[in-house]
């Protein structure tokens, strides 16, 4: 019976031990996720993932002006990113929080080159789950 115990144990641990989840795999590569804008403001961007089964890439009880959410993931340097993605969080200049629409993200910085400029506008709590927009 003790054999039968070590073996089932033995077992389990092999296989929990060869799984990889989607944090590690975005080390390597990137993940496409449905979001939606909780808030933009200068070159901050905090998302909400709209994907039930992915939602565990970003901050679970994320809390942002009285509202929780869950999901939520932080992206940094907006000034990087194309018009055409541009054009999902801000409409006419104002940030739209009710689009949903698709992402890639991954834990890789991009090789693009930005324009840097100086915002001291951004917000005092953000998400601790970072990443970057992959290229399509």
């Amino acid at each position: 019976m003790r054999k039968v115990i070590c073996c089932l144990i033995s077992f389990s641990l092999f296989f929990l031990g060869c799984s990889k989840d989607e944090f590690q795999i975005l080390e390597e590569t990137s993940v496409d996720v449905t979001v939606k804008v909780i808030d933009a403001r200068c070159k901050d961007i905090i998302l909400e993932i709209q994907n039930r089964n992915l939602k565990k890439l970003g901050d679970k009880k994320f809390f942002h002006n009285g509202k929780e959410y869950n999901g939520a993931i932080y992206i940094n340097a907006i000034q990087c990113l194309p018009q055409s993605f541009l054009k999902n969080i801000y409409n006419n200049g104002v940030v739209n929080k009710t689009s949903e629409f698709k992402i890639k993200i991954t834990k890789i910085p991009g090789n693009q080159v930005c324009e840097i400029f100086s915002c001291l506008a951004g917000f005092d709590n953000v998400p601790r789950s970072s990443y970057f927009i992959a290229p399509n």
